[in-house]
């Protein structure tokens, strides 16, 4: 090992850890991903494009640089979408598979909205190409909602025919439980570092309480996709929860946005 790969892996052991420190896993994540070497001669970019079209294509082609990351994010999604229609089944652990689902779905999607959370990461800095912040959300935005929305109805659809589910409420809980995890990512990577205010301790009578809420704050979105889950697999017998849900998602994801640095 050369003296130059030494000083690279120590420095990403320290980001890694500077990350880890302030309860930011999904930066520790990424300090040790792979960098693409597939499809390096692919041009993302193409002048003459529609804006829109431009941004579709160039996420298109960032994903096909990196095939195993991609398929891997949409194999989690299309098993999301096969137990949460099995939930649905009678005589079936319900609540394990929809919860199962809810936080396979928000962890693998994760290299899908790749684009999503580079816009919310710079938000609040000088517009990049003379791109207003919300314009570059929704510009990256086509992506995860038609690939995450196009898996899991397939495999909703797929699951349901075979399965004997109720088609029409597998895709409604598929597309509800797929919204509010984009909204969920978009949120996270509005998150920013740990508030310094839950570093100060709280005495209880048992004991130093802050470490409580660190963990609740750097586990908040997980907890949300573990509901969305279950909000999504409760949609036959009412759809209150994940309409609740899907506001209270909207409320965090609004304070969030307003609140970018």
């Amino acid at each position: 090992m050369t003296g130059r790969q030494l000083t690279s892996q120590a420095a990403a052991w320290e980001r890694a850890t500077a990350f880890s420190q302030s309860l930011d896993l999904g930066g520790a994540a990424a300090v040790y991903e792979a960098k693409p070497r597939i499809g390096r001669d692919l041009r993302a970019i193409r002048p003459g494009r529609h804006r829109a079209v431009t941004f579709l294509v160039r996420d298109v082609v960032g994903h096909l640089r990196t095939p195993g990351r991609s398929l891997g994010a949409l194999a989690a999604t299309a098993t999301a979408g096969i137990l949460l229609t099995v939930s649905l089944l009678p005589a079936t652990p319900s609540a394990l598979l929809a919860g199962a689902a809810g936080l396979l779905l928000y962890i693998g999607s994760g290299p899908l909205t790749k684009g999503v959370q580079h816009a919310a990461h710079v938000a609040g800095d000088y517009p990049l190409y003379g791109i207003s912040d919300r314009q570059l959300v929704l510009l990256h935005t086509p992506f995860p909602v038609i690939a995450m929305m196009v898996t899991l109805a397939a495999a909703a659809t797929t699951t349901a025919l075979i399965s004997g589910a109720v088609l029409g409420t597998a895709l409604a809980g598929a597309c509800a439980i797929g919204g509010i995890t984009i909204a969920l990512r978009l949120g996270n990577a509005l998150k920013g570092p740990l508030p310094p205010t839950l570093l100060t301790p709280v005495s209880t009578p048992v004991g130093d309480l802050s470490v409580v809420m660190q963990v609740g704050w750097a586990f908040s979105d997980l907890l949300l996709a573990l509901l969305a889950g279950l909000a999504s697999a409760m949609i036959p017998a009412s759809p209150i929860p994940v309409i609740l849900l899907t506001i209270w998602v909207a409320v965090v994801l609004v304070a969030r946005w307003k609140k970018r640095r």
